[in-house]
């Protein structure tokens, strides 16, 4: 049994209002932002509702998801820094002479920034949504859309594949590889292979009947196999999808481009047709007055 240790650092001064005023000040302005993006979406969520009588619509929009997955995000990491403030030792009793364990109070504070990441991560998503009022940088948001189903099974075909050659890998190498002697170990290396980082020694070392037979055969099958389905499954859907985005193209009415004294003169004509409007309006309305007063 090998011994293990772990270690965690917690920053105190970002807890500290005195300390850092300026980062508190605009954490405090994120968090106004973020209570009025909150109720955007609880009014887009009751507006929703109010229409179609059904909460479904609003979650089979995907951005909708994403929306939710920010806050969730955000508010869970609010919560564990306030629990952490509550946690949080004075500083006086880090002198005392018996030992207080910190851990788990650092592994909070890393928790709370890795939820802050799943959040900046689902707000870089959201670039996919602003994509696609342009066609061009709408095109890889519908390359993805468009070979969805077929990279949903290519990546359940890998993992199948990937697991089972890291049974192998723990059957083969295990014995005498610390990095292969379980089968989460066994995976996340040979994930690594295939990135390039692997010591073809070391496998003819741990086996020298099977360790380079394993080698090129996994090789051969994710790498050489697999890796040329997945660019398969992508050039095909951009093939496609730049076809129909030079359809819309050269369906496009194209438009001059209107500079700032052409939209001067736009405006310019606009005012003078709602001004002889006014205008005819104004003389039709005294010419039929005095007609009126003959009939009567």
């Amino acid at each position: 049994v090998l011994p293990t240790v772990a270690f965690g650092t917690l920053n105190t001064k970002r807890l500290d209002v005195k300390q850092a005023p300026v980062a508190a000040f605009y954490e405090l302005m994120v968090y106004a932002a973020v209570f009025l993006y909150t109720v955007n979406q609880v009014y887009i969520f009751y507006v929703i509702i109010r229409k179609t009588k059904s909460a479904a619509t609003y979650f089979r929009d995907i951005w909708n998801m994403i929306e939710l997955i920010v806050l969730g995000a955000f508010y869970l990491s609010v919560s564990m820094r306030v629990a952490l403030l509550l946690n949080l030792y004075p500083d006086p009793m880090i002198f005392e002479s018996t030992f207080i364990d910190y851990f788990q109070i650092s592994v909070q504070y890393s928790l709370s920034f890795n939820l802050d990441m799943i959040c900046v991560l689902a707000i870089f998503a959201k670039f996919f949504k602003y994509a696609q009022l342009s066609t061009d940088t709408n095109l890889l948001w519908s390359v993805l859309t468009r070979s969805g189903v077929d990279i949903a099974f290519f990546i359940a075909m890998l993992m199948t594949l990937i697991f089972a050659f890291g049974m192998m890998a723990v059957q083969i190498l295990g014995p005498t590889m610390q990095d292969y002697n379980t089968i989460g170990l066994a995976i996340l290396n040979l994930i690594l292979v295939i990135l390039g980082s692997f010591d073809l020694d070391e496998f003819i070392q741990a086996s020298p009947l099977f360790g380079f037979a394993f080698f090129f055969i996994y090789i051969m099958t994710m790498f050489f196999i697999l890796m040329n389905i997945f660019l398969a499954i992508l050039g095909e859907a951009y093939s496609v999808t730049r076809e129909l985005a030079e359809q819309d193209k050269r369906r496009a009415v194209k438009t001059k481009k209107v500079g700032l004294r052409g939209w001067i003169r736009i405006i310019w004509t606009l005012f003078k047709a709602k001004r002889k409007k006014r205008q005819e309006a104004r003389q039709n309305s005294t010419g039929t007055r005095p007609q009126n007063r003959s009939r009567h």
